[in-house]
């Protein structure tokens, strides 16, 4: 009389694992090279098959690229439910660059460095598998972890303060030929400098610059003052307008056409001053009362 077989493919952690193929085999007996087809697990990992013909031994092997089971094969000889495989990935690894363009000082050319020390945080799309923990770019900007599970899908997403990413993020899984995962940093701040003087020329230093914020959602910074040479820097952050005022005990602001300055964007390279920023501060002066 014909039976039935079943059972399931699970990892450890108890999740099922979907589209294992099930493949039968048969020994001597009444049934001998007349094994029901494979079938394929379903999401939750299940599999059954009928067809199986009393007095005959049978073997169930499962297999799914990526996967190691065990045990390697289940023998039997009647009905079954529990026909079950432990199913385990195996391991891979990735690995990427961040980089940057940086403008040749000189040229109009721009070069590509690596970004270092930039944090790139893994996360589960889809699938079982577990989630590496998060790594750190080295001093020319590559990346590298193991420990990803062949049946699952992964988002990378890298991080650094001061720089914007593209792509924000990147999914991955077990695919050959495996390629890198690159992504590019570009600076989402520019440093600024300007220069106070008194009439006549002379620098004026230990002036405090205080910035405000005119239009945009970055962050105020904190005041800084200028040096022995009456100068100062600050960095900004893109897409916003600031006001920038010196103010010095015992001195006086002028300006000739306004009491404030506004400070954007000039530059998307901040390796380079914002020579435009720095001509409006330093037409200004601060005079002795």
């Amino acid at each position: 009389m014909p039976f039935s077989a079943s059972g399931r493919i699970a990892r450890a952690n108890g999740a099922g694992v979907g589209g294992v193929t099930i493949t039968f085999g048969s020994e001597p007996g009444p049934g001998r090279d007349r094994a029901p087809g494979s079938v394929v697990t379903n999401a939750d990992g299940r599999w059954s098959q009928s067809g199986f013909e009393s007095g005959t031994t049978y073997t169930a092997s499962a297999s799914k690229p990526g996967f190691t089971f065990q045990p390697p094969t289940r023998v039997f000889s009647g009905a079954r439910t529990d026909l079950s495989f432990d199913g385990t990935t195996d391991p891979f690894s990735f690995s990427g660059k961040v980089t940057t363009s940086v403008s040749n000082i000189g040229s109009r050319s721009s070069s590509e460095v690596g970004v270092s020390g930039a944090t790139i945080s893994f996360a589960r799309v889809s699938g079982a598998g577990r989630v590496p923990t998060a790594v750190t770019t080295d001093s020319s900007g590559h990346w590298t972890q193991s420990g990803f599970e062949g049946d699952t899908v992964y988002r990378a997403s890298p991080n650094k303060q001061g720089f914007d990413f593209n792509p924000t993020s990147a999914e991955f899984r077990d695919v050959k030929p495996i390629r890198d995962l690159n992504f590019e940093g570009q600076f989402n701040f520019f440093v600024v400098s300007g220069t106070v003087s008194g009439f006549g020329g002379a620098r004026v230093n230990g002036a405090t610059m205080t910035f405000q914020r005119v239009s945009g959602a970055g962050p105020v910074p904190l005041p800084v003052q200028t040096d022995a040479q009456g100068n100062w820097n600050q960095r900004l952050e893109k897409g916003t307008t600031y006001r920038v005022t010196p103010k010095k005990e015992g001195f006086i602001y002028h300006s000739r056409t306004r009491d404030w300055i506004l400070i954007r964007q000039h530059n998307s390279d901040p390796h380079i001053l914002c020579r435009q920023c720095t001509g409006l501060i330093s037409s200004p002066s601060l005079v002795s009362h």
